[in-house]
């Protein structure tokens, strides 16, 4: 088989992928978590926030705090959270444990994201990648 045709067929593959109905992913083992970060519509927040996390903790932890954050602050909506004070945000994210490894740190990069979606994105996290990936709708979904 030649390269043209090994590289036609990768191609055709990741477009038929692209296409297809998305799936939700299970990224932890809490559905409810699950369920809010694969809830691009209307809570794209979520799994920005886990994506800015996921670091030097495990990924379990890191994808799940979006869902405690919320839990903790009473509502997953962005404005509720984007109004949270850096101090609020930090209050939530280490007491009554810490929901990161690094709670102080990663406080500071959950207050920024907020603020940048608010103010970049007027809220919506969805058009960070509006526009990109072949024509992805705002919404997330095909």
């Amino acid at each position: 088989m030649s390269n043209g045709v090994i590289a036609h067929t990768l191609v055709a593959q990741g477009y038929a992928n692209f296409w297809r109905p998305p799936a939700p992913v299970d990224f932890v083992p809490l559905p409810e978590a699950n369920a809010l970060l694969n809830d691009l519509a209307d809570h794209p927040h979520a799994f920005v926030l886990a994506c800015l996390v996921d670091r030097q903790d495990s990924a379990e932890r890191a994808w799940t705090l979006p869902y405690r954050l919320g839990e903790r602050a009473g509502s997953w909506q962005f404005a509720d959270l984007a109004a949270l004070s850096q101090n609020m945000v930090m209050q939530h994210l280490t007491q009554p444990d810490a929901l990161h490894r690094f709670p102080a740190v990663m406080a500071q990069v959950v207050y920024r994201g907020l603020q940048r979606i608010a103010q970049h994105y007027e809220g919506q996290a969805n058009r960070i990648w509006e526009g990109s990936c072949g024509g992805l709708p705002a919404g997330g979904s095909r």
